[in-house]
């Protein structure tokens, strides 16, 4: 069933289709001074009953059109529209999207907005005429965000627009039986409607939102919608809309029982669609009226009803088959003719794909052996930098050792230093705490007695044991390697080898050691010839640095 007419029967649903906007699109013409190539043969296509010749005279025309000169895109875009309709005619819903698609880019390039909106509406109703839903819902989501960004541009029928798209989302959301979303939706379309002094569009709305009641066996609202909108169709003195709500009301009424209600719409509905010549109403109108007059056990009436209604039923069911053959055939026609042409475009290629592979051959050849030899330069490159890199880390792995083994040594030399000093400080303090004992009273004499004690009980007695420690623990194997190799020293110039290891000066040596300067010359002297350096220039520190 056509989605696009308002059918009695069923589930019909009305999808409206900015009549307005198509109006708007065709009532302006583009006028053109000469009548040239393309004009001939955009205008053999329109003649043309044949559907498959109207779109090679389309393509035709598109190829012949200069691209770069803007001053053709209105009329590019008009023959895109028109392919566009074309091809949804003939089935080729892929291609006429194409066509839709460069007509909306030139269209919003150009600003013409009713023209772009009227498109993308068609486009929507393409897809859900092929249950594209979702695409479908996307178009008049762009249509609707389109609008809120435009909503200030008073060409634009705003709320006109908005109450036949949010119409279409509801079919949609009706059609995927949900109810609940396409309700919302269809009350939107009314408030939209109204303001818009839309009648035809809000009594579409309600003939939907009366069939969702149906369904749901809310007789009372159902009802109350069908009243609304036949009410709006009287204002709208629309023979042809008329008729249809008559077959609403009556069927409804008949699906209720109320068959007097029913006999009296659908006899109404009859007479005015057979003035009319409207097929598929009066088609319609005489199933209901065969199943009323079963139900009111009139069966010869009933059968006569059904007689008119299997005729009638034909006659359409060979139209439409009809049309559909003709299509078939044409669609048909359209891809012999696409095939024929690709297998003259790969005839003429095929020598040209020959010549190419062998130069891609070749070209193929030379580039891999030069491949081969950059590959072999860079991959000596990059082994030279592998091993730069190598040593570069092997280098700062030495120097962060090295820095922190310094770091160590100056901490060790620190920490014994500070030792010493305070040893020192302690013992001075006590000294002079001793020489003012006797000059004070006797009962001051107790306290200083007391500290005295405090501090000399504070000095660190196993400063050179807690040395040797930290020592041994930076140097493990130091004294392990002195002692292998130099068995003899005593434990003093191995205290002095220690000290000479972490690079200290002969003054700082003294200082900790509480020894004069020419007694460590003397003992520095002395270890030289026990380590075997006595006829030798090496340096103390550099010797013992490389002990192990």
């Amino acid at each position: 069933m056509n989605l696009l007419s308002n059918t009695i029967s069923g589930r019909g649903y009305l999808l409206i289709g900015f009549i307005i906007l198509s109006h708007l699109t065709f009532g302006k013409v583009e006028k053109y001074p000469e009548l040239t190539t393309v004009q001939k043969y955009f205008s053999q296509s329109k003649m043309t009953s044949d559907l498959d010749s109207s779109l090679f005279w389309l393509d035709k025309a598109l190829t012949a059109l200069d691209s770069d000169n803007e001053e053709n895109d209105s009329l590019r875009a008009e023959i895109c529209r028109y392919g566009f309709n074309i091809s949804l005619k003939v089935g080729l819903l892929s291609k006429g999207v194409g066509y839709s698609f460069e007509a909306l880019q030139l269209y919003e390039q150009q600003e013409r907005w009713q023209e772009y909106l009227s498109t993308l509406n068609q486009v929507a109703i393409a897809y859900f005429k092929t249950k594209h839903y979702d695409l479908s819902l996307e178009k008049y989501q762009e249509i609707e965000s389109f609008l809120e960004h435009h909503k200030d541009d008073k060409s634009i029928k705003y709320d006109l627009i908005l109450g036949s798209i949010y119409n279409n989302i509801g079919v949609i959301y009706d059609h995927r039986s949900d109810n609940d979303q396409a309700l919302s939706f269809y009350g939107k379309s009314v408030h939209h409607s109204k303001i818009a002094g839309d009648k035809k569009n809000l009594s579409n709305v309600y003939i939907n939102m009366a069939k969702i009641y149906e369904v749901e066996n809310d007789e009372l609202l159902a009802e109350g919608m069908f009243l609304k909108a036949y009410e709006l169709r009287k204002q709208l003195n629309d023979e042809y809309l008329l008729a249809k709500i008559y077959g609403h009301l009556g069927y409804f009424y008949l699906s209720t029982n109320q068959l007097d209600s029913s006999e009296d719409y659908l006899k109404k509905c009859l007479l005015l669609s057979d003035k009319l010549e409207a097929k598929e109403i009066m088609m319609n109108a005489y199933q209901y009226l065969s199943e009323l007059e079963e139900i009111k056990g009139h069966p010869q009436i009933a059968f006569d009803y059904y007689k008119e209604f299997k005729a009638i039923s034909d006659e359409i069911l060979q139209n439409d088959a009809s049309e559909e053959l003709l299509l078939t055939a044409q669609k048909y026609k359209f891809e012999k003719r696409e095939a024929v042409l690709l297998l003259e475009n790969q005839k003429s290629m095929y020598l040209i794909s020959i010549i190419a592979l062998f130069s891609a051959v070749l070209i193929t050849l030379f580039f891999a052996l030069w491949m081969i030899r950059r590959g072999k330069h860079i991959n000596d490159l990059l082994k030279a930098e592998h091993l730069a890199l190598e040593n570069d880390h092997l280098n700062l792995e030495k120097k962060n050792l090295e820095d922190s083994l310094e770091f160590k040594n100056k901490e060790l030399t620190t920490n014994v230093m500070y030792l010493m000093k305070k040893n020192e400080l302690i013992n001075d303090v006590s000294e002079r705490l001793i020489a003012l004992r006797p000059s004070v009273e006797k009962k001051d004499q107790k306290k200083i007695y007391k500290i005295i004690s405090e501090l000399q009980s504070a000095k660190d007695s196993d400063v050179w044991e807690e040395f040797e420690a930290h020592f041994s623990s930076v140097h493990n194997e130091f004294y392990d390697v002195l002692n292998q190799k130099f068995p003899n020293l005593t434990p003093s110039e191995k205290k002095l080898c220690a000290f000479l290891r972490l690079n200290l000066t002969s003054k700082e040596i003294c200082t900790i050691t509480r020894k004069s300067p020419n007694s460590l010359h003397v003992a520095r002297s002395r270890l030289r010839k026990k380590l075997g350096l006595d006829h030798s220039d090496i340096n103390l520190h550099t010797f013992l640095e490389n002990i192990y």
